[in-house]
C-alpha cells in the first residue's frame, strides 16, 4: 500500500498543483478521523458509566446517537474518501492505493434507497479495513508498530466488534443502522 501510495504522491507533487494536494491530503485525512470516532465512542466515560445510564436515561440516548450519527458520517466520508484516492490513481494510470476487491467503487451510501443497504454495510466493512490497513502501514514507521501492537490490537477489536455485530437497539454499538 506504501509504495503506491508514494506513486501516487510522486505524480501529484508533479503536477504542481496545491489544490490536488489538498485534495489527497484531505481525503487521506479522512480516514483516521473515522477511528478517531470509533475510539471517542467507545471510550467516552459517559457512556461506560453504569450511573449515567440509569440516572440520566434521556440524555445518555442522546449522547449515544449523536457519537452514532458522527461515527457513521465520518465512515461514509471515509468510504468515499477511498473512491476519489483510488479514482485519482486510475486517472493517473497507476495501480490503485486500496485494493478494494470491486471492479466498482465502493458504495459509502444507499443513496436514496438505489443501493441496498446491504451492500452499503458491506462495503464500508471494506473501507474500515482497508482504512486500519492504511494507518498500521502508511502512518506508522515499523519501530512504531511494534511498540503499539496493542493499540494494533485494540484498533483491531474495535473495527471488528463494529463490524461483525448484528443490527441492535439504540442503546447497543452497532455498524451503520441508522438511516
Amino acid at each position: 500500500m506504501l509504495d503506491k501510495l508514494m506513486k501516487l504522491s510522486d505524480c501529484v507533487v508533479k503536477e504542481n498543483d496545491e489544490d490536488l494536494i489538498e485534495f489527497v491530503n484531505k481525503n487521506l485525512a479522512n480516514i483516521p478521523a473515522y477511528f478517531n470516532n470509533v475510539v471517542k465512542y467507545c471510550t467516552d466515560a459517559r457512556l461506560l458509566s453504569p450511573t449515567f445510564k440509569f440516572h440520566n436515561p434521556d440524555k445518555y440516548v442522546e449522547l449515544k446517537e449523536n457519537y452514532e450519527l458522527e461515527r457513521r458520517s465520518s465512515h461514509i466520508n471515509m468510504t468515499d474518501s477511498i473512491n476519489k484516492i483510488n479514482r485519482l490513481c486510475d486517472s493517473y494510470e497507476i495501480p490503485r492505493v486500496f485494493e478494494t476487491g470491486k471492479d466498482r467503487d465502493l458504495y459509502s451510501d444507499t443513496k436514496d434507497g438505489k443501493i441496498p443497504e446491504f451492500l452499503a454495510i458491506e462495503d464500508r466493512s471494506i473501507a474500515a479495513d482497508l482504512g486500519k490497513d492504511f494507518l498500521l502501514t502508511a502512518l506508522m514507521t515499523n519501530e512504531q508498530v511494534k511498540k503499539y501492537e496493542n493499540s494494533k490490537d485494540f484498533l483491531t477489536s474495535i473495527v471488528n466488534d463494529n463490524v461483525n455485530i448484528t443490527p441492535l437497539g439504540i442503546n447497543e454499538i452497532g455498524l451503520d443502522r441508522w438511516n
